[in-house]
């Protein structure tokens, strides 16, 4: 009966993870769940990010209730902590305890329970990654659960746009690690490197093809191009580069070069915006995408877009915040509006809900304060772990791809946006693996007594 032991923890696992939720009285929610909520169930693409995620709510809620969706994200997620944790420190007695231990500290010191509860495709970032190392360095002996992993993979992968650059920075860092001969990645050959490579780049198929079969186009992003666009207005690029050549060639922001927003997220969101007064996200696209390439190709300007690339860099270094999302959200918005299509029982339990009462304004500084200690501890204590030589090979690997992961994060999410839940959506990993190597080490040293 041990099987039913783990799928007993598995559940209570999942249960504390979605503790925030159950506090707020209804799943937390974003201004874009809206938007994921209405792809789902009305089968259109979104312009701005892919309909995966979409698809995903609108099936695990089985047309009825948002609580399953929270539900079904903290079962993949205490699935795969298991597994992983399994292969780590599974030899160690008492594993279920020690494995419930953990998830329970995690929620006192980490960002996993607000990631666990919220209504967002970020909770596929921590999804993806830990499948993505089980493909690599736990790959299961069943060629059947071999493929549903992938399957698995393929489908958290393509739920936002941040995610295969960010798994690309993971591959390319193992591949060059194993180039230069370093004994910890052994155990992973150039051929299972490879056919994980190709697995990632299939979502360049596997995206637009979804989006085909939902009659949004053979595309990946529909408005990709707006992002980068709007970081290129932030950083002065993009005024730098009218003033220059407006006189010469007729962009039509040349009337609006002296009122541009000096944040990007001005730009594409605010109703009062150039991008809406000029058509919205639909138009003029060919003069968006030559402008940036204009910028992309010369160094004057490039070099102003990168020296603002770098302060954007350094600021999310340091944004490791949970709550700041967790806005009023009512009837009157985005998610109220698709609630009340799609969820009419659930009107009342998200109107009464926490959240829509503006209670967690202010609420959560003493946590971040704890989350950012909690993090900052974790990542020095793996780096130094990483070249302990107590600390078993398997998890240095999982220690060395978390590196790997933060940094292809941060690239690519400064790239073209920003803000703490890009970060703090991984963060916990960090805590997680500190508490598996404290436990190694521990182990290691009762042992030599």
């Amino acid at each position: 009966m041990k099987w039913a032991q783990t799928i007993f923890v598995i559940i209570l696992a999942s249960a504390a993870m979605l503790l925030p939720a159950f506090f707020n009285g209804y799943p937390l929610l974003y201004s874009d769940t809206g938007a994921y909520i209405a792809s789902g169930f009305e089968g259109s693409v979104p312009g701005d990010r892919p309909i995966t995620y979409g698809l995903f709510l609108r099936h695990a809620s089985l047309a009825h209730s948002l609580w399953f969706v929270i539900a079904a994200q903290a079962l993949l997620l205490s699935s795969l902590l298991f597994a992983v944790a399994k292969k780590l420190i599974g030899h160690l007695r008492h594993f279920h305890a020690w494995f419930l231990l953990i998830i329970f500290g995690l929620n006192l010191v980490s960002s996993l329970p607000w990631i666990s509860s919220i209504l967002l495709a970020d909770v596929f970032a921590p999804i993806s990654f830990l499948l993505l190392y089980i493909l690599l360095f736990q790959t299961p002996s069943s060629k059947w659960l071999q493929a549903l992993l992938a399957i698995m993979y393929l489908y958290s992968a393509s739920t936002h746009l941040t995610h295969l650059p960010t798994h690309l920075a993971i591959l390319a860092g193992i591949g060059f690690f194993k180039a230069v001969k370093w004994r910890l990645l052994s155990g992973v050959s150039w051929l299972k490197w490879s056919l994980i490579l190709l697995l990632m780049v299939s979502n360049l198929v596997w995206i637009p093809a979804i989006h085909y079969a939902h009659k949004g186009g053979w595309v990946i992003s529909k408005n990709g191009h707006l992002f980068m666009t709007a970081r290129f207005i932030e950083s002065n690029a993009v005024k730098a580069y009218l003033d220059d050549h407006c006189a010469t060639e007729n962009f039509f922001l040349c009337s609006y070069k002296d009122s541009l927003p000096n944040n990007g997220s001005d730009f594409l969101w605010l109703p009062e915006s150039i991008l809406y007064k000029t058509g919205g996200w639909n138009a003029h696209s060919q003069e968006y995408k030559s402008l940036n390439k204009a910028i992309l190709t010369n160094p004057t300007y490039l070099k102003i877009y990168l020296e603002h690339f770098w302060k954007v860099f350094t600021f999310h270094i340091l944004a490791h915040k949970v709550g700041e999302e967790l806005i009023p959200l009512g009837l009157n918005s985005p998610p109220g509006w698709e609630a009340e299509a799609h969820f009419k029982e659930e009107l009342p339990q998200l109107l009464s809900a926490k959240q829509a009462q503006d209670y967690w304004h202010g609420k959560l500084s003493g946590l971040n304060q704890i989350l950012f200690y909690s993090f900052f501890g974790s990542a020095i204590l793996l780096l130094i772990f990483l070249f302990l030589p107590s600390i078993p090979n398997t998890n240095k690997v999982f220690i060395l791809c978390l590196f790997l992961m933060y940094l292809g994060n941060l690239l690519s999410v400064c790239i073209a946006s920003s803000g703490s839940r890009y970060n703090t959506r991984v963060d916990w990993l960090f805590v997680f693996m500190a508490f598996l190597s404290i436990i190694a080490v521990w182990r290691e040293m009762k042992a030599k007594l």
